[in-house]
């Protein structure tokens, strides 16, 4: 008797990958963007788009020792950041219409800052992403590798990062890792090995999406409750951790994307 394994895999999926000047989704800015589209079956790109953009700001030696983009680069080499920004999201918005899943690995970081990007350069345009009646955001699908991985290999030792679940899965590791396209070819690969996953046999990719919504609040409040054991974030003052414990709790289940702000100029 065979049992089966993972969802239908589509032929093809959606990756999207974004480097940037800083970790403040709400204020940093989009260096560089890549998106393609991977055949499933042999991992490789059949369409693709990428992006350098000249954001105005310096570039941090700390973000760029991270992907490798000096200050100068971009200032020489970058793009227009409103067209660029437009292009990004109207080309996972054609993408999506397509019905195509899109992979992200640490889904709400990349979604969150294009959504501020586009609130930053075109506020009346539609947004990629926005939050239904029950304050979920159910399309376009997303599969974020990192989140699922916590939920299906919970107590597995060692770090999350892309690199190491590829090495997990048996996907081979990007000599440039922290380019946008080289981490967009590991992270598609990663999806395709867990997409397999027989925790998720038989459901949709949408189903799998709304499942991810509620795994995101779960890995979320665990973290958060880690870190109120006194565990974890080995320097940071009391301050700092009851300050990130709260925003990790006010964020649990926020995915794939953060809600835009209220009121806020950005």
């Amino acid at each position: 008797m065979s049992v089966k394994l993972g969802v239908a895999l589509p032929e093809t999926i959606v990756v999207f990958d974004t480097e940037t000047d800083g970790v403040d989704v709400e204020n940093c800015h989009i260096v560089t963007a890549f998106i393609g589209v991977m055949d499933t079956k042999t991992g490789n790109m059949l369409e693709s788009w990428s992006w350098l953009l000249n954001t105005g700001h310096e570039i941090p030696k700390g973000a760029s020792d991270v992907h490798g983009i000096s200050t100068e680069k971009m200032t020489v080499e970058g793009a227009d950041p409103k067209q660029g920004i437009f292009e990004i999201n109207q080309r996972l918005d054609i993408l999506s219409r397509r019905g195509l899943v899109m992979v992200a690995m640490n889904a709400v970081f990349d979604f969150t800052l294009l959504d501020r990007e586009m609130l930053r350069h075109w506020p009346d345009v539609r947004p990629l992403m926005d939050a239904n009646d029950d304050g979920k955001i159910v399309y376009p699908t997303v599969f974020d590798p990192m989140v699922f991985d916590r939920a299906v290999d919970k107590y597995r030792k060692g770090t999350r990062k892309l690199v190491d679940l590829a090495q997990v899965y048996g996907v081979p590791v990007e000599t440039n890792a922290h380019d946008a396209e080289a981490d967009c070819r590991m992270a598609g690969r990663v999806a395709i090995k867990l997409l397999g996953h027989s925790r998720i046999a038989d459901l949709t990719l949408p189903e799998v999406h709304e499942r991810l919504i509620y795994t995101h609040r779960n890995n979320s409040t665990g973290l958060a409750d880690y870190w109120a054991t006194g565990k974890g974030l080995p320097n940071a003052t009391p301050a700092e951790r009851k300050a990130a414990i709260d925003d990790v709790r006010k964020t649990a289940g926020q995915w794939p994307m953060r809600p835009r702000p209220q009121s806020k100029e950005v």
